[in-house]
């Protein structure tokens, strides 16, 4: 039904739903098929003077598809937004569980530390806010799909970050840092040849280069530690929430607003 280009930054706000909701009820076949029916219907009356039938079936053409609209609109929004958040799920669902098959591998093959905490922190994370949300909302509800899905995107783009940094730590691994600097050091001679101060300037480009990957390293760990911050205060937001409570509803809403902020903005390091 959907074709979403980004799945981990499509929008799920309540705006964006709406307007879903109503792309979707203007293309439902009740809808435009009457619609097309009525309009050909009225241009044929108009432009080749087809008689008093072509303005009958277009005008009833028009009435149905408006009609159909009006109900589809009134009476189908939860089905139709439901189906438009369902399939995001399941997307960012089926992508989550392929890379949580392969990524932890992946992190230990890298030697990465902190990339194989942050991966079993996220998890725990996750589930904690799952548990947390099915024991407040109930699964199935449109509230409960929705933010299901956010945590979803959030916790998607956290495993990219963290693949992302395992690509990074696998190219510069045939970096010697330890070399490069020993060399330099046999070669700090300030009357040394053409030749030798090419090789300090290609020494050096080396490092420099070694230096920039490690910052997008630092930047992969920490854009997760501001998603898993994030999360915690949408966890303590759900532990207050309750029906009567309009206030922790404002706080949950706002906590997951900040969490799509997350999961929208772009993993790529400038």
């Amino acid at each position: 039904m959907n074709a979403f280009k980004d799945i981990k930054k499509a929008d799920l706000s309540t705006k964006a739903i709406n307007s879903a909701i109503t792309k979707q009820t203007v293309q439902h076949p009740v809808v435009l098929y009457p619609a097309v029916v009525g309009v050909l219907g009225i241009l044929a009356g108009l432009l080749l003077d087809a008689g008093l039938v072509s303005w009958i079936v277009g005008i009833a053409g028009l009435a149905t598809s408006i009609l159909s609209f009006g109900i589809n609109r009134g009476f189908r929004k939860e089905q139709f937004a439901s189906e438009y958040i369902d399939e995001l799920f399941m997307q960012l669902e089926k992508k989550r569980k392929d890379y949580t098959l392969r990524l932890e591998n992946v992190l230990n093959d890298v030697g990465s530390q902190e990339g194989k905490k942050q991966f079993k922190r996220l998890a725990d994370k996750f589930l904690t806010f799952n548990g947390m949300l099915k024991n407040k909302l109930k699964p199935g509800e449109l509230t409960f799909s929705r933010y299901n899905a956010m945590a979803e995107q959030v916790y998607l783009g956290a495993l990219d970050n963290l693949n992302d940094l395992a690509n990074t730590m696998k190219g510069i691994q045939s970096i010697d840092e330890k070399y490069i600097n020993k060399r330099l050091d046999e070669l700090a001679n300030p009357n040394d040849s053409e030749h030798t101060l090419k090789e300090v300037d290609a020494l050096q480009a080396r490092l420099e280069l070694l230096n920039k990957q490690r910052e997008k390293i630092d930047f992969y760990l920490s854009q997760n530690e501001e998603a898993m911050t994030r999360m915690d205060e949408a966890i303590v937001a759900i532990t207050d929430l309750k029906t009567e409570d309009m206030r922790a509803d404002m706080d949950l809403e706002m906590a997951m607003s900040h969490l799509q902020d997350i999961a929208k903005r772009s993993k790529d390091y400038n």
